[in-house]
């Protein structure tokens, strides 16, 4: 893991094990779990069986592989699911976590026997972590495991379909999310001016109602950006001059369609514009026009660059606030749904810009 992944999967396995103590829950299911680190640690430091679901079975296989070069393989499963908005996929995600729980219920059963066929040497063929999940698994205990459903980094619409499931399965009884990229949340229109899971609460709504205001996609991406700590305005500076001639350059040369337009800024990805235009008929054009281009362009727009740094503040200043309303809205949704749920940082914004989680539990 590389150090920002690293001060993640700690800090967030603290505050799962929070919460898991707070709800009484013993499976934790890791969505978007990719390649396993979270599961692994919350396994080996908590000893919480862990259900990891990823909806790229190319992560699945990753994280099996390195499942096996671990001490243990016992207590965690890695499964290819994704979870979708509708009830179909609900019934679909209860189904298999039940499946998984037997699963590893089973394997707990064959762990014992084998022990008890040891011959009496205690522990034979049996890793000390095995052990732990043996003594932390009753298996005399029939009734449905109480389930924590948890999600680092859950992209877009990934935070409001977990926060439904979670209302609505009754084996879930806790919920742990931290969110990110709010611009790829679906809207009910062409437009962008209805986003379909915001707002969510009675409270929020009315209030937005009463202003006419609505959240624009642009807005959900500055909710999304950078922190006020992890901006460099000379930097900041220079990479905005070069988003904006690189658009520009490919909308005057007719490379990209308002359509590409909306995908790339919605995927914060400026750097596909050169690429769809390097890779559109499958040849290059010349470098020296392309520098040409970019020249010509700056000239053109250079009186406009001194706007950059004072708009970027106003960014600064609004980003948090935006963020915020929305952390807030799905605290409220899940308050008028009568759980327990708050909202707090669990992770150095410098380090993790994303450092919101929204945390619920079901009143006993």
């Amino acid at each position: 893991m590389n150090p920002k992944k690293y001060h993640e999967v700690v800090c967030m396995s603290a505050a799962i094990h929070q919460v898991a103590a707070q709800s009484g829950c013993s499976v934790v299911v890791d969505v978007g779990s990719g390649l396993g680190y979270l599961g692994q640690v919350l396994h080996k430091s908590y000893n919480y069986k862990i259900i990891g679901l990823e909806s790229k079975g190319c992560h699945t296989t990753g994280a099996e592989k390195r499942l096996h070069k671990t001490d243990s393989t016992m207590g965690i499963k890695n499964v290819t699911f994704e979870l979708h908005d509708s009830q179909e996929s609900m019934d679909q995600f209860a189904t298999v976590i039940q499946q998984c729980c037997q699963e590893l219920r089973q394997e707990c059963d064959e762990k014992k026997n084998q022990r008890s066929a040891a011959s009496g040497i205690s522990g034979n063929g049996l890793k000390s972590s095995d052990f732990l999940m043996e003594k932390h698994w009753d298996t005399d205990n029939t009734e449905t495991e109480k389930v924590l459903m948890v999600g680092l980094h859950c992209c877009g619409d990934l935070t409001p379909i977990m926060m439904k499931y979670f209302k609505a399965l009754d084996f879930i009884k806790g919920l742990c999310c931290v969110s990110c990229c709010f611009h790829r949340m679906k809207f009910l229109d062409d437009h962008n001016s209805n986003c379909i899971n915001f707002p969510m609460s009675c409270v929020v709504r009315k209030l937005c109602q009463e202003l006419e205001w609505h959240p624009s996609l642009y807005g959900l991406r500055l909710a999304a950006q950078e922190t006020r700590l992890g901006i460099t305005f000379i930097f900041i500076r220079m990479f905005e001059i070069v988003r904006v001639l690189l658009v520009l350059y490919s909308c005057r040369w007719g490379v990209q369609s308002q359509a590409d337009h909306e995908y790339h800024m919605k995927n914060v990805a400026y750097r596909g514009i050169l690429q769809l235009y390097l890779n559109k008929d499958g040849s290059s054009p010349p470098l020296d026009k392309i520098k040409e281009s970019l020249r010509e362009l700056y000239s053109e727009q250079e009186q406009y660059f001194k706007y950059i740094e004072p708009i970027t503040a106003l960014q600064v200043t609004l980003q948090p606030l935006l963020e915020w309303l929305i952390y807030k809205d799905r605290e409220l949704w899940l308050m008028e749904q009568g759980t327990n749920a708050t909202v707090k940082p669990i992770f150095d914004d410098f380090i993790s810009p994303r450092n919101l989680a929204i945390i619920a539990d079901k009143k006993s």
